[in-house]
């Protein structure tokens, strides 16, 4: 098993949501690039950087250093 690309673009926004306060919807998905699969018993580190001039969020997930994923979510009202 491992873990879908799907489920790491829905928690990157849900966590900004949580932790910026994000307002509006997702408009699209730009840039998203899986690098390696996520296995049972990683452990994932979510870096996230918002941009509420451009509602644009960058998110990328590392494990012990590695790219797994990254991408950006561009919101709209």
């Amino acid at each position: 098993p491992i873990l879908p690309g799907v489920a790491q673009v829905d928690w990157a926004i849900r966590f900004a949501q949580q932790h910026f306060g994000l307002a509006g919807t997702c408009q699209r998905l730009e840039a998203l690039k899986f690098n390696d699969r996520v296995l049972p018993g990683e452990t994932l580190t979510l870096a996230l950087d918002w941009s509420a001039e451009k509602a644009t969020l960058r998110f990328a997930y590392t494990a012990d250093g590695q790219a797994k994923s990254s991408g950006k979510v561009v919101f709209g009202a």
